[in-house]
């Protein structure tokens, strides 16, 4: 990771953790039992913004610590974390699976998860990270020569490969190109926020610039229009509306996270935002097996509580693992 962590960045990923949860526990507890129109919204909101806002957050990290620097001296750690985002996929998937799906043990199942031969739901987010590591670890050498013209090289190849007029079938290739009628955060597509990382990286940028508002409005301004002409936009498979309606968000996100830092009552979430995998892979963990036990209501109440019980308790144990380190 950074060598010298940004706390902007951390605080910024700190809050698309929270949101990411929340989400997930309005979708298990309330949504998958009844209609909610509250918790809807929220879940959509957060839906378009999380993910994108981690891409976003992605592609400054990989910057600042990868890219930017010599090959042999990142290899081996953008190696080890592509390894740990994909134990945690597996520990995701291998949970909804047993949990959930109620999964016997069965060679082909396993091995069909094993093999990505079928994606565990609420888990693909994960390995859709590790494949952004993966074509950083890949294509360094010419991501480094790309030098000031990387971001828009990316962003061309995103928007491309999000304007795609095909559908796949394979979780693979969608992993990489999306254009599937299943859960999937196809990489190419989303780099378009992994760029806009980059960009403010490279550049440093740390206040408001009207034109990142236009560009953000004007973004939002596609959703909006599709939302009124033909309902939401499409998620899965990923439509153009859907993925640059989270413009104007991300923006908001990262400069608020900026003038949070100077707050050190947001330590907390600086902590968890530099623990980001920690906390979303034992969430999932806690969701799945509440889930499928007796032990829950659908209601709000009961929701925002048990979100607040899960946090913290995955809070106290990162701070009994770090107390012991």
């Amino acid at each position: 990771m950074l060598p010298v962590r940004y706390k902007e960045i951390d605080i910024f990923k700190g809050i698309l953790t929270l949101s990411m949860i929340f989400a997930h526990c309005l979708q298990f507890f309330i949504l998958q039992s009844r209609e909610n129109a509250v918790a809807t919204l929220l879940s959509e909101y957060i839906n378009l913004t999380t993910f994108s806002g981690f891409m976003f957050s992605f592609g400054f990290v990989c910057w600042h610590a990868y890219i930017n620097k010599p090959f042999h001296k990142t290899s081996k750690s953008i190696a080890i974390n592509f390894f740990k985002i994909l134990a945690a996929f597996y520990i995701s998937s291998f949970a909804f699976r047993i949990f959930i799906d109620k999964m016997p043990v069965n060679q082909n199942r396993i091995l069909e998860i094993l093999l990505i031969k079928r994606l565990a739901g609420w888990s693909e987010f994960l390995l859709s990270f590790a494949a952004v590591l993966l074509l950083v670890f890949v294509f360094h050498g010419l991501m480094q020569k790309a030098g000031s013209k990387l971001p828009h090289i990316i962003g061309a190849i995103s928007i491309a490969a999000c304007l795609l007029p095909i559908r796949v079938s394979s979780p693979l290739t969608a992993l990489f190109l999306g254009q599937a009628d299943f859960p999937v955060f196809a990489v190419l597509p989303y780099c378009l926020y992994f760029t806009c990382g980059i960009l403010f990286a490279q550049k440093d940028i740390r206040k408001a610039n009207t034109k990142f508002f236009i560009v953000g409005a004007a973004g939002f301004a596609c959703f909006s229009a599709m939302f009124f002409i033909s309902g939401l936009p499409s998620r899965f498979p990923l439509s153009f509306a859907w993925l640059v309606g989270a413009m104007p968000f991300v923006y908001m996100y990262y400069l608020m996270s900026i003038w949070l830092k100077r707050f050190k009552q947001c330590d907390i979430l600086q902590t968890i935002g530099a623990n980001s995998l920690f906390y979303l892979l034992l969430s999932n963990v806690f969701i799945f097996a509440l889930r499928c036990a007796p032990f829950f209501r659908a209601s709000m109440s009961f929701t925002v509580t048990v979100f607040f019980v899960i946090v913290c308790a995955i809070y106290y144990l990162q701070k009994l693992v770090a107390a012991k380190n």
